[in-house]
C-alpha cells in the first residue's frame, strides 16, 4: 500500500499542472496595472479599475487569470453593467470551474437576468491538456506495470502493489479517453462561443430586424456563431430541447467568450 501511495504522489507532482501559476502578477508594467486597478477598485472608481484590469491581458501577452476575471466581473457589476459581469464570470469559470464564488455569482446573475447558457458536462470543463497529461501519465504507469509483471516476474510479495497500481491507472486512461471523445463532440466549445453584452437583443429568422423573432436574448446569454454575413451572425442558441435553436443576431451585440488561446480553456 505504501509503495502504491508513494508512486501515485510522484505521478501527481509530475503530471498535474500548477494551478496557481497564472495568479501571480507579472513584473513591470503589468504589476503596476494590477496595483493601479486595485487602488481604483478600493476607491470605488469602477471605470478606472475596469480600464486598468482590461489592459492587463494585452500588456502580459495574453496571460489571463481567474483572479483577474473575478475582479473584472465584480467591477462591471458595481458599475451597473451586468452583461459584462456575466461575461467575465463565464471567463473565470472557463479557467477555474471549481471556484464556488464564481459559480455563485454567475448563478445570481442568471436568476436576475434570465440569460441562456449551454449545458456543459464534466469532460467539457476540464482543459484538454490536463486530460492528455493524465492519459499519458497513467498510460505509461500501466504499460510499465504490465511490463514489470510479465517480463521481470517479480516475487509474489512484490506483485500486489503493481497489480493495485495497474488497477488505478487503467480507469484513469479509460476516463481520459472518454473525456477526449466527449470533448470532440462538444456542442459549444468555449473558444467558439460568444456572449450577448447588449440589452434588447434577439435572434431573428433572417438578417433583418423586421423579420420574425426566434427568441429574445437576455444580456449575458451564450450563443455559438455558425457564420457571419455583414452586420449579422447566424448562431446556435441554447434551448430546453436537445437541439439548439438557430437565428440571426446583430454581431455588435456579441462579444467573444474567450478571445485568447483556446487551449487554456478547452
Amino acid at each position: 500500500m505504501c509503495v502504491t501511495v508513494r508512486v501515485l504522489l510522484v505521478l501527481l507532482l509530475m503530471f498535474v499542472p500548477p494551478l496557481a501559476a497564472g495568479e501571480a502578477a507579472p513584473p513591470g508594467d503589468v504589476a503596476k496595472l494590477f496595483a493601479d486597478a486595485g487602488v481604483a477598485y478600493a476607491a470605488g472608481d469602477w471605470a478606472k479599475a475596469i480600464e486598468k484590469y482590461e489592459a492587463i491581458p494585452a500588456a502580459s501577452g495574453g496571460v489571463v487569470s481567474a483572479a483577474l476575471c473575478h475582479n473584472l466581473a465584480n467591477a462591471h457589476f458595481r458599475a451597473g453593467d451586468e452583461a459584462k459581469a456575466a461575461l467575465w464570470n463565464r471567463r473565470g469559470l472557463a479557467l477555474a470551474f471549481w471556484v464556488p464564488e464564481t459559480r455563485q455569482n454567475l448563478r445570481f446573475l442568471g436568476n436576475k437576468l434570465g440569460f441562456l447558457s449551454f449545458e456543459r458536462g464534466w469532460a467539457e470543463r476540464v482543459p484538454r491538456r490536463w486530460v492528455e497529461l493524465a492519459v499519458a501519465g497513467a498510460g505509461w504507469v500501466a504499460g510499465l506495470a504490465v511490463l514489470w509483471l510479465v517480463w521481470f516476474t517479480p516475487a509474489a510479495g512484490r506483485r500486489w502493489p503493481l497489480v493495485k497500481l495497474l488497477g488505478l491507472a487503467v480507469p484513469v486512461v479509460a476516463a481520459g479517453v472518454t473525456a477526449l471523445v466527449l470533448k470532440n463532440r462538444a456542442v459549444a466549445p468555449v473558444g467558439e462561443c460568444m456572449v450577448v453584452v447588449a440589452k434588447d437583443a434577439a435572434a431573428f429568422t433572417a438578417p433583418v430586424e423586421a423579420s420574425p423573432t426566434v427568441i429574445s436574448l437576455p444580456p449575458g446569454s451564450e450563443v455559438r456563431p455558425l457564420r457571419t454575413e455583414g452586420l449579422w451572425t447566424y448562431a446556435a442558441i441554447p434551448s430546453a430541447s436537445e437541439e439548439p435553436l438557430r437565428g440571426w443576431v446583430r454581431t455588435a451585440m456579441l462579444e467573444k467568450l474567450w478571445p485568447w488561446a483556446p487551449a487554456l480553456v478547452e
